[in-house]
Formats: structure tokens, C-alpha cells, sequence
């Protein structure tokens, strides 16, 4: 099923969120089966990427 209008898969985001977090070294999100919220380094990580959207 389309993500946010986006032509991709919750399956294929989460395999790329679990690969930028093993770049990173860090996680960026804390998953459980029904919810996904951003760790401490989540938050920084999309407050950069808003900003860097709005430029």
C-alpha cells in the first residue's frame, strides 16, 4: 500500500530507515508492531531534514 501518496511500502521504508540507522551508527526510530516514534537522534535527524526542505 502507497505511503503518504508516495509510490512506496511501509516493508521497503523500513528496510531503508534500518540502513541509513546502520550508517549512522544510531536509531533513529523506536518501532514496535503498532507504533513508530523518533528516538532522541530521530528528532535531530528530521528537524534537519524540515530545514533543509524549506531551503
Amino acid at each position: 500500500m502507497p505511503l503518504l501518496g508516495i509510490a512506496i511500502t511501509w516493508s521497503a521504508l523500513n528496510q531503508q530507515l534500518l540502513k541509513l540507522e546502520k550508517e549512522l551508527g544510531t536509531p533513529l526510530f523506536y518501532r514496535s508492531r503498532t507504533d513508530w516514534h523518533p528516538t532522541p537522534a530521530g528528532e535531530i535527524y528530521l528537524n534537519a531534514a524540515k530545514i533543509r526542505n524549506h531551503l
